[in-house]
C-alpha cells in the first residue's frame, strides 16, 4: 500500500515534523544545561543538542542513501 500523501522535505532532507522534533530536543538539552550550569548553561546545552541532532541527521542520510552493490572486496589480479 502506498502513502497517499508523501512527506514534503523542507530543508536538508527533513520535513516539518522532523524540524519540530529537533527544535524541541535542542530546547530540552538547553534546559538541562541551564539546570546543571546556571546562569549560562543553556549555551553548552544547546550546542550539545545541535551536535547530537547533526550526528543523527548524518547517520540517517547515510542510511537512506542508495547503496552501490557493484563494489566487491576482492582485489583485481596484478598483471
Amino acid at each position: 500500500m502506498t502513502d497517499p500523501s508523501p512527506r514534503k522535505k523542507v530543508i536538508f532532507g527533513l520535513d516539518w515534523a522532523d524540524l519540530a522534533l529537533a527544535a524541541v530536543f535542542i530546547a530540552i538539552m538547553a534546559a538541562i544545561g541551564q539546570l546543571l550550569f546556571a546562569p549560562y548553561g543553556w549555551i553548552p546545552g544547546a550546542l550539545i543538542g545541535l551536535l547530537l541532532i547533526y550526528l543523527a541527521w548524518r547517520r540517517r542520510m547515510g542510511r537512506d542513501k542508495p547503496r552501490d552493490n557493484t563494489h566487491t572486496d576482492e582485489q583485481p589480479p596484478l598483471e
